[in-house]
């Protein structure tokens, strides 16, 4: 037929437009997951990433902060997630909402560990999706309205991006997904372990406080430096900083660092000393004392209690 392109044509072309990264190391128990460039146009719903996990027990990933929403899909196993300091058990039937530019954290449970798919998405038809659907930082966790047809659509999803990388293909997958988000209902939540922050009843300086320090948390952050940047003292700054997030400025550092510490434990064979330095700790051995202060072992007890379970 004129004028129609081949398929090698086509997809070459669709390559330049939406190039991928493709990350297939991570062992026999993910599937490979893709990355995508974002395009130069606007898109009204723009699939950044894709991907399907069997996660290992006591897997995590976090602390962290994206640019765009993430939602994920749990066919299978129960675990935790911590977003804009809340905890939330996710289970079997369930997703699981992580909002653009907040800190996240979720991690399977060591007995039941998920499995699971997510898609990564910008763009404005996305962000109308999620506000019909009642998905926030309040309602991060829903039911799957269909789990069969959730489940089939991922599986296709995968299946086009491992036979051609159809970045169309898998976009109109991912609208069908995004279009069951109106049928969401939401399941009552235990009380949150950790404090829950109220950003929205923090002035704007104090909101941008929180920010710097959920992104600059490795760094050496200086509580009076972060009161002289916003103009007020460091004691209306502690004062404040705890009615909202319920600890101090020191204490939320604290349990960033230790979270990633532990991601690092979990997912690497990185040493402590690495550890320590890449969580904002130029001291190994100060780094060790934190680390046994929060979760009660060593991080070198915590790595041999981490190897009997997976002898066992």
């Amino acid at each position: 037929m004129r004028g129609r392109l081949s398929p090698r044509i086509r997809h070459a072309l669709l390559s330049l437009l939406f190039p991928s990264v493709l990350d297939a190391g991570r062992g026999d128990n993910v599937h490979p997951y893709v990355h995508y460039a974002r395009p130069a146009y606007p898109m009204p719903l723009c699939l950044v990433q894709f991907g399907m996990h069997i996660t290992q027990p006591s897997y995590g990933y976090g602390p962290a902060i994206r640019d765009h929403d993430l939602i994920h899909f749990v066919f299978r196993g129960r675990g935790n997630v911590t977003t804009a300091g809340r905890r939330f058990e996710v289970f079997a039937g369930q997703l699981f909402y992580l909002r653009r530019g907040a800190v996240s954290y979720y991690e399977a449970n060591d007995e039941d560990p998920w499995y699971y798919a997510w898609i990564g998405f910008d763009g404005p038809w996305g962000g109308a999706i999620l506000a019909e659907s009642g998905l926030n930082e309040d309602n991060p966790v829903a039911q799957i309205p269909d789990m069969p047809r959730c489940y089939a659509l991922c599986e296709a999803m995968l299946k086009a991006f491992l036979s051609s990388d159809d970045y169309l293909a898998m976009t109109g997958l991912c609208y069908q997904l995004m279009d069951d988000l109106r049928q969401l209902t939401f399941p009552p939540q235990k009380q949150s372990v950790l404090p829950e922050i109220h950003r929205e009843t923090a002035d704007s300086w104090l909101n941008s406080v929180i920010s710097k320090v959920e992104a600059g948390y490795r760094s050496d952050l200086s509580v009076q430096a972060l009161a002289d940047e916003v103009g007020v003292s460091r004691t209306h700054l502690t004062e404040e900083f705890k009615k909202v997030t319920g600890r101090s400025v020191k204490r939320y550092i604290t349990e960033l660092r230790m979270e990633r510490a532990k991601m690092h434990m979990i997912r690497t064979k990185r040493s402590i000393k690495d550890i320590a330095l890449d969580c904002g700790y130029s001291d190994p051995l100060f780094f060790s004392r934190m680390f046994k202060k929060y979760y009660g072992m060593s991080p070198q007890e915590y790595r041999k209690w981490l190897s009997s379970k997976e002898d066992f």
